[in-house]
Parts: structure tokens; C-alpha cells; sequence
């Protein structure tokens, strides 16, 4: 297999990160919980995952498309900060991390996607990193072609032999493996939750039945015709 140049690959590639979740977070409430998001950084690019509320190990499972432009700009680091969100105060730092693209086998053939699990650190004013247990950060990343965002967007998966959208995928599968929700230069979308509804108009009513006197019992029931 042979070996690309990081500036020859991210020409023709984007990198999709998949943040999986965090685990072992820090309490940053009375209650012993927390309220943790995710900021992903990558040159000009930002993004931010949604809060979930009390707990100290959050499942995200948000996609985010990267542009190679941005991950060539930032030097092929992607960085990573949970925050625990506060409706009053500014929101607690939990811990950072940084994912050092050049240590990962991306430039040398197809390596498909890859696991990675970061250990949460804070630094001291000083620059040094605090002691101390600040948790882990999960996420999956893999190199997709520039112009193909659209399938990030619009992905199908299989189910009894028959390609399923997002919108209907939730009523055959009993495990989902595709994440919840997908971000890129398009836009959002949000596999959950697939909601479906029928709009029915009345148009006349027949045979309406006079209330019974409930005032003498607690419970009344009465047949009513169809």
C-alpha cells in the first residue's frame, strides 16, 4: 500500500468524526452529575454537540463533516472540549483533548474507520495539566471524498433487503448502528425522533346521546352507539 501526503489526501477527502460519547466525567453539579456537551474545533470550523442532562457518562453519537481545507489549516489536529451546559452561570469546564492526525494510520492506504478513546485533561493557569481523573472521550473518525456530503446527509442502510432512509430505518431495526444525528456544510439532520401523524377533518356528527346524571355516583357509564 502506498503512502499519501496529508496535503494530496485532504484535497480529495473531508474527515467525518463521529463523537461517541464520553465517560468518567467529573461532576460539575450539587446533585454529583452534569449536563456535558461537546466542542469540536478543527481551523475555522465549530461545532457543538447537544447537552444531555444528569449524567457523567453521555451518549452523543454525532456525526460532523470536516472539510480538508480546515483540517490542513488546523495541522492536523482536531480538538475537543466538555463543558457542562448552565442556565445561570458560565458553563464548567470538564476537560479537553486533541486528536493528532499524523499518528493515525489515515495517510497509508484505506484504513476504514478508526476507534479512538481520549483521556480528558485541564490545564493550570500556569500550563501545566491538573492531577487528577477527568474522564474519557470516545469518537470514530474515517476519511470520506469532498463532494459526498450528501450521502452523510441522506444515508440508507439495509433491512430485509430494501434500502431505508433515516425516516423509516427506526421501524425495522431493533439496534440502530448509525448515529442519531448528522452534521455538515449542508446542514442537519436528525435521525430521532421520526414522528408521523394523520390530519383528519370532521365534517358531521350523528346520534349524539344526552349525558347521563353523574351528580348522584362517582362513576358513570353508558353504551354509546357508533
Amino acid at each position: 500500500q502506498s503512502s499519501t501526503t496529508p496535503e494530496e489526501l485532504f484535497k480529495s477527502h473531508s474527515l467525518t468524526v463521529q463523537v461517541k460519547g464520553a465517560y468518567r466525567l467529573v461532576a460539575a453539579k450539587l446533585s454529583g452529575l452534569a449536563d456535558p456537551y461537546c466542542a469540536i474545533s478543527v481551523g475555522e470550523e465549530r461545532y457543538r454537540t447537544r447537552p444531555l442532562v444528569d449524567t457523567l457518562n453521555p451518549e452523543w453519537q454525532e456525526t460532523y463533516t470536516l472539510s480538508g481545507a480546515s483540517v490542513l489549516s488546523a495541522g492536523l489536529v482536531v480538538s475537543f472540549e466538555v463543558w457542562s451546559m448552565d442556565d445561570f452561570q458560565p458553563d464548567d469546564f470538564l476537560g479537553q483533548a486533541e486528536l493528532d492526525l499524523r499518528q493515525l494510520p489515515l495517510f497509508h492506504g484505506r484504513p476504514g474507520k478508526l476507534a479512538c478513546a481520549m483521556t480528558l485533561y485541564v490545564l493550570k493557569r500556569n500550563g501545566k495539566k491538573e492531577k487528577g481523573e477527568f474522564g474519557e472521550l470516545h469518537v470514530r473518525l474515517w476519511l470520506s471524498r469532498q463532494g459526498s456530503e450528501g450521502n452523510i446527509l441522506s444515508p440508507a442502510i439495509m433491512c430485509g433487503g430494501q434500502s431505508m432512509s433515516p425516516a423509516t430505518m427506526s421501524l425495522c431495526m431493533k439496534h440502530k448502528t448509525l448515529p442519531s444525528v448528522f452534521h455538515n456544510a449542508l446542514g442537519t439532520l436528525y435521525e430521532e425522533p421520526c414522528l408521523m401523524y394523520i390530519r383528519v377533518g370532521i365534517r358531521e356528527v350523528l346520534n349524539l346521546v344526552e349525558p347521563p346524571d353523574v351528580a348522584s355516583s362517582s362513576t358513570a357509564c353508558q353504551a354509546m352507539p357508533l
